[in-house]
């Protein structure tokens, strides 16, 4: 890990990061977007891992699907118990 990522605190996951424009305000941090089709002729669409780091100490890590509507911003808790009942749908489709 660089010096400067050791000085944004970067989660392990950090592959870029946005340093803010004022003072006081927070760092960025971006893992590696994911990407998939959701039929056949759609563009790809974008999942992306994100945590803001507030100057207050406040952190606040999120996952964004971008469906082609400027995206849907979860928790991670959120995104846990979405997924699961998307896992859920694909078991009952599937069979098991």
């Amino acid at each position: 890990m660089s010096n400067a990522a050791q000085l944004r605190n970067c989660p392990s996951w950090c592959e870029r990061h946005h340093d803010p424009d004022e003072p006081d305000g927070g760092h960025f941090h971006f893992a590696k977007d994911e990407t998939m089709r959701v039929a056949d002729r759609a563009n790809p669409r974008r999942v992306v891992l994100a945590r803001s780091d507030h100057p207050a100490g406040e952190q606040l890590t999120t996952i964004v699907v971008d469906m082609g509507d400027g995206g849907h911003e979860m928790t991670v808790s959120d995104a846990a118990q979405f997924a699961s009942l998307v896992l859920a749908q694909v078991a009952r489709a599937i069979g098991n």
